[in-house]
């Protein structure tokens, strides 16, 4: 049986993203994405907020650096 590791992620950016670089070079980023949800209980709607660490590398790293701010809306498709 094959395992199934997948992830997708929608939420904001919650700092500006951070890169830096292997001892052989290769970049990394690393920022963090705040993810919304409601839900319903007994008096009504309540708000959720989940946190999340990304990490990306290589081209996608330098990509991440340099599109990205605090704040900005993104969809993340992954593993863990």
């Amino acid at each position: 049986m094959d395992d199934l590791n997948s992830v997708l992620l929608e939420g904001n950016l919650t700092r500006d993203p951070e890169l830096k670089h292997t001892p052989k070079g290769a970049a990394v980023c690393s920022f963090s994405v705040a993810s919304n949800r409601s839900f319903k209980q007994e008096a009504g709607y309540q708000k959720e907020v989940s946190y999340f660490d990304v990490t990306t590398w290589a081209k996608l790293a330098e990509i991440c650096n340099e599109h990205l701010k605090k704040g900005r809306g993104v969809r993340i498709a992954g593993h863990l």
